[in-house]
């Protein structure tokens, strides 16, 4: 969830039966951040990106003809996973 942007909530459909629910809304789900975007994100240099996209770590990230981009919500469950890893080791 964007933390500079008001909770927002919208109805959503249940495919099964038909009733709306409400649920936080997700405003910055059709964003894609570029590599040097994510390496701010978090305070990392893009090289070490770069190293983790060989070596298949870090978010997953997508190929835009010679360029990465890394989907918000992709970048935002990585980020989820990484802290529930790290309550794990301590």
């Amino acid at each position: 969830m964007c933390h500079d942007c008001p909770t927002q909530r919208k109805s959503v459909q249940n495919e099964r039966d038909g009733r709306h629910k409400d649920v936080e809304a997700q405003p910055h789900t059709d964003t894609w951040l570029t590599r040097n975007e994510l390496a701010e994100r978090l305070k990392l240099p893009p090289r070490t990106l770069a190293a983790w996209a060989t070596r298949g770590k870090g978010p997953r990230g997508v190929q835009i003809g010679r360029h990465t981009r890394y989907w918000l919500p992709d970048v935002i469950e990585w980020e989820n996973a990484q802290r529930q890893n790290s309550r794990h080791a301590a």
